[in-house]
């Protein structure tokens, strides 16, 4: 079993405020992900996004649109299958070298995943995960790595949180990464997700929609247990 955590990424809580009454959020573009059976499992074999909301005004006298620094957002997924993680959570690897055994996510899994179905750091390249659209490798960095643990009633613990707290830069920009693990299905296919943004009385969301269809016995229940979002 997987335990998802709240994440807290206040940077300098003294310094951040509430977005005033006339700023406005600015979410990514929504997009569209080419989705199937295999890739839909609760496995952390995600789907890595980087994402940018994007906080400002319009100034009253100039007309001028201007950023706004040190606004804290309130940032999360509507699907436990989508995880938030600070940028820092993930690095760019080279190419993991991979035996030549392995030749699908299948053969992943027969290597990265344990008796009991559990996730398994078997080996250093089964962290490691592949951006189709950047042609890049990721990896969880640091203490986020080491955050893999089997806790002492057999479950496993991870870094998997669906809502995090954050501020914006000196451009009025929140960066993060997400890491699209797995959605609820219907009848014929996946469940779109969406991850949002808010402060004060401003708001956006953008939505992951997935291409494909699934197969007639694929089991449609979110076991997952959904979030904490306790303190």
């Amino acid at each position: 079993m997987f335990t998802v955590m709240l994440a807290m990424l206040t940077g300098c809580t003294a310094s951040f405020v509430e977005a005033p009454y006339d700023a406005f959020i600015t979410a990514p573009s929504d997009v569209v992900l080419g989705w199937s059976d295999t890739l839909n499992q609760f496995d952390l074999a995600g789907y890595p996004l980087v994402v940018e909301f994007l906080v400002q005004r319009i100034d009253p006298i100039t007309g001028i649109t201007e950023p706004l620094p040190h606004i804290r957002l309130d940032i999360s997924s509507n699907g436990s299958g989508v995880y938030l993680m600070p940028e820092e959570a993930v690095e760019l690897v080279g190419y993991p070298g991979v035996p030549d055994n392995i030749q699908s996510i299948d053969d992943v899994r027969a290597t990265c995943v344990d008796e009991n179905g559990n996730y398994a750091l078997v080996e250093e390249w089964c962290a490691w995960f592949w951006d189709a659209n950047g042609a890049q490798f990721y990896s969880f960095a640091g203490t986020y790595a080491d955050a893999f643990t089997t806790l002492d009633s057999g479950e496993l613990y991870f870094y998997a949180p669906n809502f995090v707290v954050t501020q914006t830069d000196r451009r009025g920009v929140a960066r993060l990464m997400a890491l699209v693990d797995y959605t609820i299905t219907d009848t014929n296919s996946f469940i779109s997700s969406t991850i949002s943004a808010s402060s004060g009385n401003a708001g956006d969301t953008m939505t992951i929609s997935f291409s494909g269809t699934i197969a007639e016995s694929t089991d449609t229940t979110d076991t997952s247990g959904g979030s904490d979002t306790g303190g």
